[in-house]
Formats: structure tokens, C-alpha cells, sequence
């Protein structure tokens, strides 16, 4: 096999694990976007429950009373149940509001990763129709830093707003179940990022040195910031974009 052809089928392979990463990532964020409306239609039934709530203890009250002339009046008590059940309705609403937003800053660091994701795939895409230009020896390194340090870089936008939402002022908000949930989300983003971060400072040197991979480095760089405890995302995508206009 020659150059060309070595080159061919790096190409291909790359392009195999492009389709691969992109449908995990499309299926990640559809995952979470379902999580997300189950966990919202959890929180919105609460707020129905103390509706319903009210109005039946609101019913039972008037009830008894209508057999029962002797108990007084029904205003007050009445109007004391629904006292009650109104803040409890709205304290619903507003846990409600609160839930979505931080489930929805999640939501939105996925989009963030996608367009990272594109972006480099782009790039590829552009470099492998200079195939006579590029140096078989990039493509093959392309191949690493694409599968070991892009692709997990993509998900600190994600790491980063779990980890904001757990934060005490916002577990406050969340349920058990749910905090529980996005613990074992972050506690498995951060065991792929601590290794893959460790990884990427022993094999930088690679990398940095080589023209080809400019435009890239950000990726790389992204994940030593984490490890150094600098949050550079979602700010790094939007820097690409503007890098490459």
C-alpha cells in the first residue's frame, strides 16, 4: 500500500469515527432533553396535586358544613385553605422555574458541544481534500486527538453546568431523585475527564509543535484548564468560530 492509499484509508476511518461520535452525541442530547420533560412533568404535578388538593379540602369544608350549621360560618376556613393552598401552588411554580432553567443550562451545554463537534469535523473534512498536501503522519495523529481528547472535551460544557447545579443554592430546588441523577451524571463525566486530561498533558507536546494542528489545540487546552481548575467552556467554542471566520 502506498502513501496515497494509507492515507485513503485513514480518511475513511476518520470519517467512520466522525459518524460514530456524532450519533452519540445526537443521542446524548436527546437523552437528556427526554430527561429533562420527565423531569419537569414530575415538578408540574406537584403543582396540579395542590390544586386538587385544595379544591377537595375546599369541597370536604363546605360539605360538612352544609350538614352541619352549628361549625359557624364557612369564609374563614375557607379562606384560610386557600391561603394556604395558593402559597403552596405558587411555591410549586417557582421550584417549577427554577428546575427548568438549571436543566435547561445543561441542555444548552450539549449544544455547545455540537457545534464544537462540527466544527471540527469540518475541519477534517476540508484537510481531507487536500490529501496530497498533508503529511500521512498527521492524519494518523489526527485520528488520536480526535478519538482520546476532542471528543471528551466536548463534554465539560455538560460537567461544568451539572456541577453548577449542584451547588447548594441550587439543590435547594431539586428533588432527591433528580439530585441523585445529575450526581451520578457529573461522577462519570468527571472520572472520563480527570483521565483523559492526564493523558492529554503527557502527549500535548505531540501535538502543539505541529502546524496541522492549530486550529485544534483549544480542544487540548481546554481540557488542561480543567485540570488546573480554569473553566474555559462554553467561551472556547464561540473563540473557534470566531477563529476560523
Amino acid at each position: 500500500m502506498d502513501e496515497i492509499e494509507e492515507k485513503k484509508w485513514i480518511i475513511t476511518r476518520l470519517d467512520h469515527t466522525f459518524q460514530l461520535y456524532e450519533d452519540l452525541i445526537k443521542n446524548t442530547n436527546s437523552e437528556f432533553s427526554k430527561f429533562k420533560e420527565k423531569e419537569l412533568s414530575t415538578t408540574k404535578s406537584f403543582g396540579k396535586a395542590v390544586l386538587a388538593g385544595t379544591a377537595f379540602v375546599i369541597s370536604l369544608i363546605l360539605g360538612i358544613l352544609a350538614i352541619n350549621n352549628n361549625l359557624g360560618e364557612p369564609v374563614g376556613a375557607v379562606s384560610f385553605v386557600l391561603l394556604i393552598g395558593m402559597v403552596l401552588y405558587l411555591g410549586a411554580i417557582g421550584i417549577e422555574n427554577r428546575v427548568e432553567k438549571i436543566l435547561t443550562t445543561i441542555e444548552r451545554a450539549g449544544v455547545y458541544g455540537t457545534g464544537g463537534f462540527y466544527m471540527v469535523k469540518g475541519y477534517f473534512e476540508a484537510k481531507s481534500t487536500q490529501i496530497e498536501q498533508q503529511k500521512l503522519e498527521d492524519y494518523q495523529k489526527l485520528m488520536l486527538y480526535v478519538s482520546q481528547y476532542v471528543f471528551n472535551s466536548l463534554y465539560l460544557g455538560y460537567f461544568y453546568s451539572i456541577k453548577e447545579s449542584l451547588k447548594f443554592r441550587n439543590s435547594l430546588f431539586i428533588s432527591v431523585p433528580l439530585n441523585k441523577e445529575l450526581k451520578q451524571m457529573y461522577n462519570i463525566y468527571k472520572k472520563a475527564l480527570d483521565i483523559t486530561a492526564q493523558n492529554y498533558e503527557k502527549e500535548k507536546v505531540i501535538f502543539e509543535d505541529d502546524d496541522f494542528f492549530k486550529p485544534l489545540l483549544r480542544f487540548g487546552n481546554s481540557l488542561l484548564d480543567y485540570k488546573n481548575g480554569k473553566v474555559t467552556i462554553p467561551e472556547y467554542v464561540e473563540n473557534i468560530f470566531s477563529q476560523q471566520n
